[in-house]
């Protein structure tokens, strides 16, 4: 269970690429895309929590 205590937020900065929309976190330095606003935000949050989950495997420090 997630304390709520732990939750981060962390500014994106999205960006229409024809079709699609590129999202770039830089406080993580990760990019990934949708196809949609909402997509893109969703698809966001899943690189995020990857990044968290692969940080915390890797026995680093988390900032999430």
């Amino acid at each position: 269970m997630i304390r709520p205590e732990m939750k981060q937020a962390f500014p994106i900065v999205i960006t229409p690429d024809g079709n699609n929309y590129v999202v770039y976190v830089p406080g993580l330095e990760i990019n990934t895309e949708g196809h949609s606003i909402a997509n893109a935000l969703e698809m966001a949050e899943d690189a995020i929590g990857l990044w968290c989950i692969t940080t915390q495997d890797m026995g680093q420090q988390l900032g999430c």
